[in-house]
């Protein structure tokens, strides 16, 4: 967004004048630092004369991303497992073991679309009133935003590739 603003010879100023956002708005959008709604979208996208498809473009740094055994990092939830996060450009992916009677039931809720791969074990995905028993090979795609368990009910723990849009971690 940065780069197109400044193709046009725009200050944030003038887009904010243009578009009804504070620059403050603005700049945190091109930062990154915050995601903006699709009609802030449009708003910029029609400001600057581009599709909003322009300003979604994540070709900046390299095109292919590699992370090998052992590498990413380690991140641990204040409840539940450790993820390891081996994702890049805008996606997370991240690999977790959930071991079978954990003390606390794994209750997320949060922002995007997760996919899951079963590499081992087995498990049961909650949503309100529906649940999905997955075995191994078994994938689930849903919204996150809607309140979530995952249960491992076998007595090997739950292997899980995990892939959340847009990045979490």
């Amino acid at each position: 967004m940065a780069e197109l603003r400044a193709a046009k010879g725009l200050r944030l100023a003038d887009l904010a004048e243009v578009t009804g956002y504070t620059t403050s708005r603005l700049s945190q959008i091109e930062r990154g630092v915050s995601i903006p709604s699709l009609t802030a979208l449009a708003m910029v996208a029609m400001a600057l004369g581009v599709e909003m498809a322009a300003l979604l473009d994540s070709s900046s740094g390299p095109l292919v991303h590699i992370t090998r055994a052992g590498e990413g990092r380690e991140l641990r939830l204040s409840t539940g497992p450790t993820f390891r996060v081996v994702g890049s450009h805008g996606l997370d992916g991240a690999y977790t073991a959930v071991v079978q009677g954990a003390p606390e039931r794994l209750e997320y809720r949060h922002y995007g679309e997760r996919f899951i791969l079963l590499l081992s074990g087995s498990a049961t995905f909650t949503f309100g009133d529906d649940q999905y028993h997955l075995n191994p090979g078994d994938a689930i795609h849903y919204a996150s935003h809607k309140t979530h368990e995952v249960v491992t009910t076998s007595k090997v723990p739950g292997r899980f590739l995990v892939i959340t849009c847009p990045a979490l971690f």
